[in-house]
Parts: structure tokens; C-alpha cells; sequence
């Protein structure tokens, strides 16, 4: 009699070997990331935007910049072309009490800062000496201020905070009646008549 095959005849005997033995079946690992964990990673890795934004706004403070002006800005300034408030600071070349007078601007007045433009003049030749003799400067450094082009006071030499609190009392009284939107759009046109001159 004629054997009926079996399906496990038809399986080949190498697969039958495996089939028969015991293997564990496999380990399926399933991973997963958290997206808070993800998230508290760029958190931890970003500032953040709003703390810093607070304190930025919060501690800005307009910064004092001493410009160097040429002949032409200083005649602007003083025949009357520049409006508002100048401070400008006559030196000359190699004057230790004038570098020490500008270095100190920035600290001592901060709080001028938007009400006022600072600005240095610096004789280095026989030129721009005959130009500080014509403001009659004697001596180095002499810082002038002037209100719309006219001169409020001047304070001669360098003598520490005695020069200052003398500056600070002419440039108060140049503000005294000076509203900062009047100052601002003295700002803005002086602003312009320096690029028209520089270009």
C-alpha cells in the first residue's frame, strides 16, 4: 500500500532539524523616548528668549560715543549749522591730560547720554592749531559747550572731577530748556549733515 506522504515529508530535513529543536523565541525591545524628555533636553539646552528679553530691555542704557570731527564739523557746530547740544573737546596731539579727559566722558556722563553729543577736535598740525587759536583755546584740552551754535561755556585744562562737575554745570544749563523730542530731532539732522559732509 502506497504510504500517504505527510506535509512533514515535504518539508526539507534541515528545516525539520530546526523546527524540532527548542529555540526560544525572539526578543523584540521596544524603545521609547519620551517627548517631555526630548523637550527638557532643548530646554536645558536654550536660554531662555524671555528672561533674557526682560533683562535687555530692562538694563539697556544709551551708550556715550566721543566722535572725532574735522575742520568742517567743527565750523558747522560753531557758525551756527549744527542744532543741538555739542560738547566738543579741543586737544592736541600728544596731550596725556586730554586723553585722560575723553577716557573719562563715558562714566562721568552717562546720564547726558541722550542730551547731548559728544565730540573731539584734535590739533595735529599748523592747520588744525590755527583752527583752536581762532576759537581762542589757550591751553589743552578746553571743552566748549555749545546749544544750537552758540557757546554756553567753556572749562580750560584737566583737573579731574573739578572739570567735570564744571562741564556738567554748563551742559545743565543747556538743557534746561531743552525737551528730549527737541534734542532728538536736533540728533537726527546733525546725524544728516555729518553723512552729506563725510560722503
Amino acid at each position: 500500500m502506497r504510504r500517504q506522504s505527510l506535509a512533514s515529508d515535504r518539508i526539507p530535513k534541515r528545516h525539520q532539524m530546526l523546527r524540532n529543536k527548542s529555540i526560544p523565541p525572539p526578543i523584540i525591545v521596544f524603545m521609547i523616548q519620551s517627548p517631555s524628555f526630548k523637550q527638557l533636553q532643548i530646554d536645558n539646552a536654550l536660554p531662555s528668549t524671555e528672561f533674557l528679553g526682560d533683562s535687555v530691555d530692562k538694563d539697556k542704557k544709551t551708550s556715550i560715543e566721543v566722535e572725532s570731527i574735522d575742520q568742517r564739523e567743527l565750523s558747522r557746530v560753531t557758525e551756527q549749522k549744527a542744532p543741538g547740544i555739542h560738547v566738543i573737546i579741543i586737544s592736541a596731539k600728544g596731550c596725556k591730560p586730554c586723553d585722560k579727559l575723553k577716557a573719562g566722558i563715558k562714566g562721568e556722563f552717562q546720564d547726558y547720554a541722550d542730551k547731548a553729543r559728544f565730540a573731539e577736535f584734535k590739533a595735529v598740525d599748523e592747520e588744525t592749531f590755527n583752527k583752536t587759536v581762532a576759537l581762542n583755546v589757550a591751553d589743552y584740552p578746553t571743552t566748549i559747550v555749545f546749544k544750537n551754535g552758540k557757546e554756553i561755556g567753556r572749562v580750560s585744562a584737566f583737573e579731574g572731577q573739578k572739570t567735570y562737575q564744571e562741564i556738567k554745570k554748563f551742559l545743565d544749563s543747556a538743557v534746561e530748556n531743552e525737551s528730549p523730542d527737541a534734542s532728538n530731532a536736533a540728533y537726527a539732522q546733525w546725524q544728516q549733515l555729518m553723512q552729506i559732509v563725510q560722503h
